[in-house]
């Protein structure tokens, strides 16, 4: 199957701090909603309520990159003061093999960057071969050594 080639420095890349018009709230639900690879939380974390909060406190955690006015990927981070994770990160089907997650992957590591932070960390489900081979593609290690644990205070978190 042919990919059309996108030429990538045309995009534009647009921050919840309103550099451009920012991602509306129902359009990153929206994307959250559509891809079966990131769980969706809609009564906890991933409540308007929730992210228009997170927008509110760290506006430029919210990347969305753009094709003309079309929202074709975006990705949501946030730091813990020592490293920057990418929590989010998706890519409209269409586009997808085409370079655009590696420039929100390249952006949000100049935002990590802009904030001191110089460890950069994703969390990937253990059966997504495709973005563990896409964060491998863009420098990132996969540390086998590490077990992740968490403590929620209800299933919605």
């Amino acid at each position: 199957e042919d990919i059309p080639t996108l030429n990538t420095a045309s995009l534009s890349l647009t921050f919840g701090n309103g550099s451009q018009a920012s991602p509306s709230v129902l359009t990153l639900l929206s994307v959250f909603q559509g891809n079966p690879k990131l769980p969706f939380k809609p009564h906890g974390r991933d409540s308007r309520e929730a992210i228009a909060a997170e927008m509110a406190a760290n506006p430029d955690f919210f990347v969305g990159a753009f094709e003309d006015d079309n929202l074709i990927g975006m990705a949501v981070l946030s730091c813990d003061l020592r490293k920057g994770w990418i929590n989010r990160l998706a890519v409209d089907p269409e586009y997808r093999r085409r370079g655009v997650a590696c420039v929100l992957i390249a952006e949000a590591e100049k935002i990590f960057g802009n904030r001191g932070l110089k460890l950069f960390c994703a969390l990937i489900e253990e059966d997504n071969l495709v973005s563990k081979h896409l964060f491998k593609h863009c420098g990132y290690t996969e540390n086998r050594d590490i077990a992740y644990f968490s403590k929620r205070d209800s299933e919605d978190i």
